[in-house]
């Protein structure tokens, strides 16, 4: 199971030209003024997983009734390509290569600013359960 932070928002910029007919007058009456259209839906959005990779228990953890919470810091660039992971933390390292690999295998969208994608960091949650088999 992941656990993820959410929230999204994607670039869009719109430009309006307006061009002046010297030969055509101007209207006798004027269109009601409107409101500018927003140049974005989100303007500022954190990043946030667009999809999670299962990983896979390492059989090791398994025998050794090793669980928790393993948090990666994963690094994205404006393109959301990972550029970088590491361990932030971790109850064994016996179970950082398989959240590693889950991270690696997930997709993610990055974060938005002032409409524009931007460079960051965001945590990535495994969460590693005991699962105790009836004898």
């Amino acid at each position: 199971m992941t656990l993820m932070r959410v929230a999204t928002g994607a670039a869009l910029a719109i430009a309006w030209a307006t061009a002046a007919n010297a030969q055509s007058p101007a209207p006798a009456t004027a269109a009601p003024a409107t409101a500018a259209p927003s140049p974005c839906a989100r303007p500022n959005a954190a990043a946030y997983v667009m999809s999670a990779a299962t990983p896979k228990i390492p059989p090791m953890a398994a025998q050794q009734g090793i669980s928790g919470d393993v948090r990666i810091v994963v690094s994205l660039d404006a393109d959301s390509q990972v550029t970088r992971m590491r361990i932030f933390s971790s109850p064994s390292a016996i179970l950082n290569r398989a959240a590693l690999d889950a991270a690696k295998g997930s997709t993610y969208q990055t974060e938005v600013r002032n409409c524009a994608p931007v460079a960051a960091d965001f945590l990535f949650t495994v969460r590693f359960v005991r699962v105790d088999m009836p004898r």
